[in-house]
């Protein structure tokens, strides 16, 4: 049987049954029939050689791990695929939402500060957008995230599932949310410098 499995016909329920039962070629198998995919998508998602690695290394640990739990209802590559990309999630996810988000607007405007700080004080517009991010949606929130790393749209759409023109609409609803927010406290505030601010938080 396990010559069979080195045959260059790659029978991915076989090598799910002979994973159930614990035969490592079976693992060594899969590991290398899908590395080179899922790496790329993995550095996709990250944009990091070294996080990808990471990634990925967790992905296949937790099949081994799980492995005489595994419940796969879809191909084996769509299995592996969505694991990762959940996992990827997970991370971006991992320590507290709204801490993260105000952790990188913090970065964001210090940034800014040079080119607004003639017309506003930075911290007080901060804390104005700051109270923007706490009341949005959870998925409003990730874009948010994600945008900050510099995600495109597509990039976005594709680690969390969504259609394109859906995170679209979500990008929009967050720019016109912040774009108001601003305009409300300080109204005084010309369009073009919301533009600009808005800009500088890669939400145009």
């Amino acid at each position: 049987m396990k010559n069979e499995m080195m045959n260059d016909q790659f029978d991915a329920v076989l090598l799910i049954q002979k994973l159930r039962e614990n035969d490592q070629l079976a693992f060594s198998q899969i590991v290398r029939h899908f590395t080179p995919e899922l790496a790329r998508k993995a550095f996709k998602f990250t944009k990091c050689q070294d996080d990808a690695q990471d990634l990925l290394q967790d992905l296949f640990t937790d099949l081994w791990e799980r492995r005489q739990q595994l419940a796969i209802n879809t191909s084996l590559q769509s299995y592996l695929y969505v694991s990762l990309k959940h996992r990827f999630l997970r991370k971006v996810m991992r320590a507290n939402l709204n801490d993260k988000a105000l952790s990188y607007l913090g970065k964001r405007m210090e940034q800014m500060e040079a080119s607004v700080s003639d017309l506003l004080e930075v911290s007080e517009m901060q804390t104005t957008i700051a109270q923007v991010v706490k009341l949005l949606p959870e998925h409003m929130q990730k874009i948010f995230l994600l945008r900050g790393e510099d995600y495109s749209i597509r990039e976005i759409a594709d680690a969390l599932g969504l259609a394109e023109q859906t995170v679209k609409t979500y990008n929009m609803q967050l720019k016109r949310r912040i774009k108001d927010a601003i305009l409300t406290q300080y109204p005084d505030v010309s369009h073009s410098l919301s533009l600009v601010i808005l800009a500088g938080l890669s939400l145009v």
